[in-house]
């Protein structure tokens, strides 16, 4: 009993307090780009990504019911400041908004990292970085 005990408070204390799988969102930039809506994604992630997901979607401010969403792996992040692009095309959004792209866009990122070799918990109670910004798109 304490040992089993013991295996649950050091697994707590992993994933609560030591929190080594930690990712942060550092910055996201606009592209220039002609064909696409393109955006530079940097974060920092404590331990290589193995099993993780980025999730971002674009919405119009004017019109907040025009959203596109997209959903992908992050298999090959390494240990460290990572940079991902993120990209939406033009003609999609702009069918999705009924208009001309021109305006105030919202872009929401969710980084989410659920492996570890070690400790279950992170299966359970994954990590998770959140970021949210307004862009002016043309």
């Amino acid at each position: 009993m304490g040992s089993e005990l013991a295996v649950v408070v050091v697994a707590l204390f992993d994933r609560f307090v030591l929190r080594r799988n930690a990712v942060k969102i550092v910055n996201i930039s606009k592209m220039k780009d002609s064909e696409l809506v393109r955006f530079s994604l940097g974060f920092k992630s404590s331990q290589a990504i193995t099993s993780g997901t980025v999730t971002y979607s674009l919405r119009n401010k004017k019109r907040p019911v025009a959203i596109v969403s997209k959903s992908r792996p992050l298999d090959f992040s390494k240990s460290g400041l990572n940079l991902e692009y993120l990209t939406f095309s033009r003609e999609k959004l702009e069918k999705e908004a009924g208009e001309h792209l021109e305006g105030t866009w919202v872009l929401d990122v969710k980084i989410e990292r659920s492996c570890s070799r070690l400790n279950p918990l992170y299966k359970i109670f994954p990590t998770v970085a959140r970021h949210q910004e307004e862009f002016h798109i043309e």
